[in-house]
C-alpha cells in the first residue's frame, strides 16, 4: 500500500466527479465512494496469539454527492427532477466515480491516462434537498451498491 501511494500521482478533489447514468452531477462539491467488508472470525484453539483470524463473509458498497442545485437546463447534468423519479421508482442506477478534465471539468479522462475509475450499479437510498435562507440551494444524493463494483487502478 505504501509503494502504490507514491506510484500514483497526487491528485486535486475537483479531478474526481461522480457520474449517474452517464450524466455528471454538476455543481457538485463533494463525493465520496466506501466500500466495506463484512469480516468472519474463524479463530480456533489451533490459532496462535490471542488476535483474532478473520475471513471475508461479504462485501457492500455505497456513494454520495453533495452539490449545489443549478437553475438553468445543462444537457450534460444531471437534473433534480430526474433525481427525484429514480429514487421515488427505486430505479437502479449506474454509478462512476472517476478523472475529468476540460470544459467544468466534467469531461472523463481517456480510457489511456485515467488512473481510477470505479463503477456500478446502485438505488439511491436517500435524497436530500436543503434551503437554508441566503444560502445556495443544496442537494444531498446517496446510494447503495447493487453488486459488484468494478475497479480499475493503474499506477503511474
Amino acid at each position: 500500500l505504501f509503494t502504490l501511494i507514491f506510484k500514483i500521482k497526487m491528485k486535486k478533489g475537483q479531478n474526481f466527479r461522480v457520474f449517474i447514468d452517464d450524466k455528471c452531477v454538476a455543481a457538485s462539491k463533494t463525493c465520496s465512494f466506501e466500500e466495506s467488508a463484512e469480516l468472519e472470525d474463524i479463530s480456533t484453539k489451533d490459532s496462535t496469539g490471542s488476535a483474532k483470524q478473520n475471513s471475508t463473509k461479504g462485501k457492500s458498497w455505497n456513494g454520495s454527492a453533495d452539490a449545489l442545485v443549478l437553475n438553468f437546463g445543462d444537457p450534460g447534468a444531471l437534473d433534480l427532477a430526474n433525481l427525484i423519479g429514480k429514487i421515488i421508482k427505486g430505479t437502479l442506477i449506474s454509478v462512476k466515480f472517476t478523472e475529468t478534465e476540460g470544459d467544468q471539468n466534467r469531461t472523463i479522462v481517456s480510457a489511456d491516462k485515467n488512473e481510477i475509475t470505479v463503477s456500478g450499479k446502485a438505488l439511491i437510498n436517500d435524497l436530500t434537498i436543503k434551503s437554508i435562507v441566503n444560502e445556495e440551494i443544496s442537494v444531498a444524493i446517496k446510494f447503495m451498491g447493487y453488486g459488484p463494483l468494478t475497479k480499475t487502478v493503474k499506477e503511474a
